[in-house]
């Protein structure tokens, strides 16, 4: 689903900050996990929005150091988040199913070549790239998981 994350650090990098700081906001009531083990984009912009509304206080928007740097993030993040939608929109980005779909299919197509070069060239040499193609598609697996 757009806007989830699996991991502190995927949504770190989402947010532009470091783990810690997701530690130190999750001390300050930071949205956690969801009840799919999901962190969610959305949520966790809302949460820095209503911290920086609540830095900037009685005085006005902007006037507390607290509220500027709430606001400041939040626009970095803003920033990112249309940069991204744009990559995807270019095909600069892919989602990771799409990168995983078309990894199987590659690995479908190695093997029926492989299933060629055993019937022309024998069944050592099938049988040995086979054994590779194996071991790549192991890679992605492991990589992916």
């Amino acid at each position: 689903m757009p806007g989830l994350v699996q991991t502190q650090t995927e949504l770190a990098e989402w947010l532009g900050v470091n783990r810690s700081t997701l530690s130190r906001w999750a001390r300050l009531g930071f949205p956690g996990k969801d009840e799919a083990g999901c962190y969610s984009v959305p949520a966790s912009i809302a949460w820095m929005v209503d911290q920086a509304r609540g830095a900037c206080g009685a005085g006005g928007a902007g006037e507390s150091e607290e509220a500027k740097r709430w606001l400041a993030e939040y626009r970095k993040e803003k920033a990112r988040e249309a940069k991204r939608r744009n990559d995807v929109e270019e095909g600069i980005l892919i989602a990771v199913e799409e990168v995983k779909r078309l990894h199987l299919e590659t690995a479908a197509v190695w093997r029926r070549q492989a299933e060629r070069v055993e019937r022309k060239l024998g069944r050592k040499v099938g049988e040995k790239i086979l054994e590779m193609v194996e071991e790549v598609v192991r890679s992605w697996e492991a990589f992916f998981a």
